[in-house]
C-alpha cells in the first residue's frame, strides 16, 4: 500500500503547484525624433501641388470668363457665371489651404531653427568645458616660480649687456673744451680766407710780373 506524506496535502485535499509568474512585458519603444527637414520638404511638396492647382483654377476661370463676355445667350452666360462663381470659391478654398500650409511651414523651419542654435549652444559649451580643462592641465605643469626667476635672469643679463656696449662705445681724453673747438674752426676759416686770397692776387697779376717771377724761382734752383 502506497502512503503519502501528508505534510504536502491542504485543507480539501493535494497542494495545488504555483503557477510560474508571467514575464514581464517589454518596456516599449522610445519614438523616433521627429525629422524636421523631411516634414519641410513634405510641406514643399503640399505647397507646390496647391500652387499648381490654383493656377489651373485661375486659367479655367479666365477662360470662362472670356466665353461670357463673347457669349450673346443670357442662359449660356448664367451657366458660365455659375460655373465660374464655383471655380472661384475653389480658389478661396486652395487659397486657405495654401496659407495653412505656409503658416505650418513657417512654425517648422522656426523650431529647425531653434533647435539648431541650441545644438550649437551645446557644443560650443561643451568645447569651452574641454577647452578649460585642457588649460588647467596645462596650468599644472605650469612653474611660475621658475618663470620669475628666468624673467629674472633675463632681465640681469640684458642690464650686463648693456653695461658692456657702453664700456666698449667709451671715448677716452677725447674731454674739449667748446671754447678751444670754436677757435680752431676760427683759425682753420682764416686760413681758407687768406689761401683764397692769394689765389686770387696770383690770377690778376700781370703776365710780365709771372713770368719774372717764375725766372727768379729757376735761377733760385740752378744756384742752389
Amino acid at each position: 500500500m502506497c502512503i503519502r506524506d501528508r505534510s504536502t496535502w491542504g485543507l480539501f485535499g493535494a497542494k495545488k503547484k504555483e503557477e510560474p509568474a508571467p514575464a514581464p512585458a517589454p518596456a516599449p519603444e522610445p519614438p523616433k525624433p521627429v525629422d524636421l527637414s523631411e516634414q519641410s520638404e513634405k510641406l514643399d511638396t503640399r505647397l507646390k501641388s496647391i500652387n499648381t492647382n490654383i493656377e489651373a483654377t485661375e486659367a479655367e476661370i479666365a477662360k470662362y470668363y472670356q466665353q461670357i463676355k463673347s457669349s450673346k445667350s443670357k442662359s449660356q452666360q448664367q451657366y458660365l457665371k455659375q460655373r465660374v462663381a464655383l471655380l472661384m470659391k475653389k480658389r478661396k478654398m486652395y487659397q486657405q489651404q495654401l496659407d495653412n500650409l505656409y503658416g505650418q511651414q513657417f512654425t517648422i523651419d522656426q523650431v529647425a531653427f531653434t533647435k539648431e542654435n541650441i545644438q550649437n549652444t551645446i557644443e560650443m559649451g561643451r568645447a569651452m568645458k574641454e577647452a578649460n580643462q585642457v588649460q588647467k592641465d596645462l596650468m599644472k605643469d605650469l612653474n611660475m616660480d621658475e618663470l620669475e626667476d628666468i624673467r629674472d635672469e633675463m632681465e640681469e643679463m640684458m642690464w650686463d649687456t648693456q653695461e658692456v656696449n657702453d664700456m666698449l662705445n667709451r671715448n677716452y681724453n677725447m674731454d674739449v673744451d667748446d671754447y678751444e673747438i670754436e677757435q680752431e674752426l676760427k683759425d682753420l676759416d682764416d686760413e681758407m680766407f687768406i689761401q683764397a686770397l692769394n689765389n686770387k692776387t696770383e690770377q690778376n697779376k700781370p703776365s710780365y710780373l709771372s713770368e719774372i717771377s717764375s725766372k727768379k724761382e729757376k735761377n733760385k734752383d740752378i744756384l742752389s
